[in-house]
């Protein structure tokens, strides 16, 4: 047995018996990790720490160490990232996308056209280079990692299958909402991370049902990129919270649907030592926390 190997066993049995503290640690060192390698390339290169190359950069390999993680716990396929799925998991997913674009474009804009030769231009281009990243990096994260972290201790129960369907989206909606408070509005930041954690919930479902997080990254990336090529067609266009409010109607069917599919399906047992029991999601992460900052006076929390 290698030096490393008993270090990443006490870490996927922290995984295992403190799943929701997992997924913070992970995100956490995800930032630091992203950022470390960003600022690392800015210097080498004497750009911004803004600037694109440095932020992509830092992003992939961010998203490097997740997968080094999900490879070393064995999780690699059992949370879809090495896992293709079904042709008919894709056709559920373009049609999912169909649906998506044109909710997104009337909602944003209006109307239902796509303006083709906008997707011919540099700047469009560049659009959805930063859209593959962004849709790749967070569904390996957040839909890969996490969300398989909770099913495989929680998924036992369809109440269990669920709630870790609702707490990926939570924290996916979490971090939107800390990026959005950088630039808008608390009441623009708020209804546009409600979107992110709608989006969340039923691409979380479509990954639980088949297992794959490439349709989640393919609806994550196009969806996006729609959105903001066809945005050059509007310079100027100040969206609203109504707006958003749109979307998050019209997304709604897609988690009504995606959920009662999920339950129907029922749950999977993956660590039957794990039971489910009511709260148990929340009271056993308190308490590792209380009991933790008593032992350590606080001192590291």
């Amino acid at each position: 047995m290698s030096h490393g190997e008993p270090t990443m066993t006490r870490f996927k049995d922290f995984a295992t018996n403190r799943p929701l503290l997992f997924a913070l640690f992970t995100i956490l060192s995800w930032f630091v990790v992203g950022a470390l390698f960003t600022g690392l390339v800015s210097v080498f290169l004497h750009s911004s720490f803004l600037d694109y190359g440095p932020q992509v950069i830092g992003t992939l390999a961010a998203t490097i160490y997740v997968l080094f993680i999900a490879w070393r716990f064995g999780w690699l396929r059992a949370g879809g990232i090495t896992s293709l799925g079904s042709w008919q998991t894709w056709v559920v997913a373009l049609l999912a996308l169909i649906y998506v674009i044109l909710a997104y474009s009337f909602a944003f804009f209006g109307d239902f056209s796509l303006d083709t030769v906008l997707f011919s231009s540099a700047e469009a281009r560049s659009i959805f280079g930063r859209q593959v990243v962004v849709g790749l990096v967070e569904e390996i994260l957040f839909r890969g990692l996490i969300l398989y972290a909770f099913v495989r201790v929680w998924g036992e129960t369809s109440r269990g299958l669920l709630a870790s369907i609702f707490l990926s989206a939570f924290l996916f909606e979490i971090i939107h909402l800390l990026q959005a408070l950088a630039g808008r509005s608390f009441e623009m930041a708020l209804v546009a991370s409600l979107e992110a954690f709608i989006s969340g919930v039923w691409w979380a479902a479509i990954v639980v049902l088949w297992t794959t997080v490439w349709p989640a990254v393919l609806l994550h990336t196009a969806s996006n990129a729609a959105v903001l090529i066809k945005a050059l067609s509007y310079p100027g266009i100040v969206l609203t919270a109504s707006d958003y409010t749109l979307v998050i109607l019209f997304q709604l069917p897609l988690v009504f649907i995606g959920l009662w599919w999920v339950y129907k399906k029922g749950p999977r047992s993956i660590v039957p030592d794990v039971p489910w029991a009511p709260l148990t999601i929340f009271t056993r992460e308190w308490h590792a926390i209380v009991s933790r900052g008593s032992a350590l006076n606080l001192g590291s929390l």
